[in-house]
């Protein structure tokens, strides 16, 4: 018979690889849903990447399957998804067809919400948000800890003033 400490040591692998499983479960559903073209995108691990796709291409859900896919890949992980407008961030990724939500939802990745902070969380410890950038005011709310992530997407670059998307990049990000 093994000592308790071995037991409970057991007993944590147990978990752990039981943990392992689900987590993988939900990536494997992140990413089988998205299409081949996605894919592409969830697959890339280059540190700055462009997406250029004609309406009604998928580049929303594409995003999000690839920020959900870093956030359950990397335990306490954190994304930040910006848009000229929080209002614009939310209704593309919040509550859109391709969003944090749905995703969630087809998913079943049992993430919970602060519908208050546009936050959601992950079972392992990450975290997301959503976020605008329109005015100096909204780069400075991102300046310091809540622009420290794993992962960035800024939305609609077309949609910023030069100079604010430039001190985003450089400055805040």
């Amino acid at each position: 018979m093994a000592s308790p400490i071995l037991q409970k040591l057991a007993k944590k692998q147990k978990a752990d690889k039981q943990i392992d499983l689900e987590a993988q479960g939900r990536l494997d559903r992140i990413y089988n849903g998205a299409n081949p073209v996605q894919r592409e995108l969830v697959d890339d691990e280059s540190n700055y990447i462009s997406v250029r796709v004609p309406r009604r291409g998928g580049k929303s859900f594409a995003k999000t399957s690839k920020v959900l896919t870093v956030c359950e890949r990397i335990p306490g992980a954190r994304a930040l998804i910006i848009s000229l407008t929080l209002k614009s961030t939310k209704e593309n990724y919040w509550n859109g067809p391709g969003g944090i939500k749905h995703q969630n939802h087809l998913y079943s990745l049992g993430l919970t919400y602060n519908e208050t902070d546009s936050v959601w969380y992950h079972s392992n410890g990450s975290r997301g948000r959503l976020a605008g950038a329109e005015t100096r005011a909204d780069l400075e709310y991102l300046r310091g800890a809540a622009a420290e992530a794993d992962i960035v997407v800024i939305d609609e670059c077309k949609s910023f003033a030069p100079d604010l998307l430039a001190e985003l990049i450089r400055d805040v990000i």
